[in-house]
């Protein structure tokens, strides 16, 4: 995410209660953030497909099984729990 970006002021701390409410292990959430021109450390955001900030993406054994980018389909709730 880009601390600069209007879409992460928004949706960022919606997700994260979202994972407080849910009782989801914040162990398991990987959160990388970036410049706005989208450079990383490490080129981090290499192999992600990631044009837009921010972007959610969810694995599943190692398997991408969703994202949405920006914001979310529906509410982040509802894409969070599909």
């Amino acid at each position: 995410m880009d601390t600069c970006c209007y879409d992460n002021k928004n949706q960022v701390p919606t997700f994260y209660k979202t994972v407080e409410v849910a009782n989801f292990d914040e162990a398991n959430i990987q959160n990388d953030y970036c410049e706005q021109r989208k450079n990383t450390p490490k080129n981090l955001l290499e192999g992600y497909d990631i044009n837009h900030v921010p972007p959610f993406i969810f694995y599943k054994n190692d398997k991408e099984i969703g994202r949405f980018v920006e914001g979310p389909i529906e509410t982040i709730k509802e894409d969070f729990l599909k």
